[in-house]
């Protein structure tokens, strides 16, 4: 991490050179590249947990859904879970292929399902922390018969408060804003690898930095993730480009 580290400093070193060059205040833009990166993280932070909620593979960091047993269909065990002080309760409502609503899923009969999903708590990564609320709400299809990918579509929104970052200095932000959640296609069965193999995640997030000299200054971001198969995915934040690593939740690369 120390080398990936250098990367990113010296990225912003580069940028504010630049920025004196055109006349730009650096101040300023010192604030909008810092912010860009905190908002990557935290933003492909949420996409991994919402992988997890669509039946892609997870981890430690995740919401626990992959240790479930072998012949437990992951995306559908809904009700109340605790992982990691996170809260997670998901309600669930199935159909067959002809819009009949079902009891219960069935591996061959199922058609469709609609799920929403709450979740609460406090987010703790190796160099950033929040109190987090996010609702999402999901509509998978392709479910009948022996199926190798679910299509995942849905919006949903979300709350951070007292979100800290700490790497290369120490900066708080309130951040909301709502999630689309577009063709979001992943392999079935899941296994430890299997990582969605196209679509986006979308956010439209404010930012309001809390505390220090640019206390109350908001930001309105555009992020955009793409899956393409690989743990490593790329991220934009109104143009300016990263990548993901979803395993491990970190930012591997500042393009």
């Amino acid at each position: 991490m120390k080398t990936l580290t250098r990367i990113g400093v010296l990225g912003l070193v580069a940028a504010l050179a630049a920025c004196n060059q055109d006349g730009t205040d650096p101040s300023n833009q010192l604030l909008d590249l810092t912010m860009d990166r905190d908002l990557a993280v935290q933003t492909a932070d949420a996409a991994a947990e919402d992988v997890e909620l669509m039946g892609g593979a997870g981890g430690p960091l995740g919401l626990g859904f992959a240790a479930a047993a072998a012949e437990d269909d992951v995306p559908f065990r809904c009700g109340t879970h605790q992982r990691n002080n996170l809260t997670v309760v998901r309600t669930c409502t199935f159909k067959d292929a002809a819009g009949a609503t079902q009891a219960v899923y069935h591996p061959l009969t199922t058609a469709s399902a609609t799920i929403h999903a709450e979740i609460n708590g406090s987010v703790t990564r190796e160099h950033w922390s929040a109190e987090v609320s996010r609702v999402r709400d999901l509509v998978v299809s392709g479910l009948a018969g022996q199926e190798t990918t679910r299509t995942w579509n849905g919006t949903g929104s979300g709350e951070s408060t007292r979100e800290r970052h700490t790497e290369n200095g120490n900066r708080e932000y309130q951040v909301e804003g709502a999630v689309t959640i577009t063709a979001v296609v992943v392999p079935v069965p899941r296994t430890d690898d299997t990582w969605p193999l196209s679509g986006t995640i979308s956010r439209q997030a404010k930012v309001t930095v809390v505390g220090g000299p640019n206390d109350g200054t908001v930001r309105e971001r555009t992020v955009t993730i793409t899956f393409n198969g690989t743990r490593l995915v790329p991220i934009t934040v109104n143009g300016k480009s990263f990548t993901f690593d979803l395993r491990t939740r970190r930012i591997v690369r500042d393009d």
